[in-house]
C-alpha cells in the first residue's frame, strides 16, 4: 500500500495515475495545483537491486529509504518515505564511505515524466561526483531510465563524504507560481562495480 502526502491509502497492485496535486504534498518546489501538468504514473520498481541490499543501505539512497532525507543536500522535495520523488534542476545527495575496498559504479534510476517533456522536450543529464562530470546522457524520448557508470579510483579517495548529483539541462516551470520540476528519482548512489575499470574502460562505458 502506498500513502498519499494526502493521506490517501493507494493499492500499489493497482498502480493509479497520481495527479501532480498530490505529488506536489511531496516537494517544496510546488503549492499548489494551479498550473500544473496531467497526472503521471507511479515509477515501477527495478527488482534487479534486491541483490544489492546488503550494500545499498550505506551507499544507495532509495526515496523510500528511512533515513532518505538525512542524506539529501538539495533540490529534492518531500520528507516522506514513498518510493519516489521530484527534483529541482540541480539534485544531490550526500553519502559518508567509512573505507572503499573495491571499484565503484555511480548508479541511479530515475524517470523523465511524459507529462513535463511535452514542454521541456528532450532532455541532457550531466551525472557529477563531487562536482566533478563523469556523463551527459542526451534523453530523447520521457520514461523510466536507469544510469550507471564506474567512478575513477582517484576521485572517491580511501575514505570520503561523497556528493552525487544528476542535473536535467531542462525543467518544466509552473506557470502560476513558477515551481520547477526536473526529474522524478527513485535511488541515485554508489554500487560495487562489478568488472575492476581500466582507463579504456573508462573512455568507452557510455550510457544509451
Amino acid at each position: 500500500m502506498l500513502h498519499s502526502p494526502t493521506g490517501l491509502t493507494i493499492p500499489m497492485s493497482r498502480r493509479p495515475r497520481l495527479s501532480l496535486c498530490l505529488v506536489a504534498g511531496l516537494t517544496v518546489f510546488a503549492t499548489g495545483c494551479g498550473g500544473l501538468p496531467p497526472s503521471y504514473p507511479l515509477p515501477a520498481q527495478r527488482t534487479e537491486f534486491a541483490a544489492f541490499r546488503p550494500y545499498r543501505t550505506s551507499y544507495v539512497i532509495n526515496m523510500s529509504d528511512a533515513d532518505a532525507q538525512t542524506h539529501i543536500v538539495r533540490d529534492i522535495g518531500g520528507s516522506v518515505r514513498d518510493p519516489w520523488r521530484w527534483t529541482g534542476p540541480h539534485p544531490a545527495v550526500k553519502l559518508a564511505l567509512k573505507e572503499i575496498s573495491s571499484p565503484l559504479k555511480y548508479t541511479i534510476d530515475f524517470t523523465v515524466a511524459d507529462a513535463t517533456f511535452k514542454d521541456t522536450g528532450p532532455v541532457t543529464v550531466t551525472f557529477l561526483v563531487n562536482d566533478q562530470v563523469l556523463d551527459r546522457v542526451h534523453y530523447t524520448k520521457p520514461g523510466e531510465q536507469h544510469f550507471e557508470k564506474a567512478v575513477p579510483a582517484a576521485w572517491l579517495g580511501t575514505t570520503s563524504d561523497i556528493t552525487l548529483s544528476a542535473e536535467p539541462d531542462k525543467v518544466w516551470t509552473s506557470p502560476g507560481d513558477g515551481a520547477k520540476l526536473g526529474l522524478i528519482l527513485t535511488r541515485l548512489g554508489l554500487a560495487p562495480d562489478d568488472v575492476k575499470a581500466s582507463p579504456q574502460l573508462l573512455k568507452e562505458t557510455k550510457a544509451k
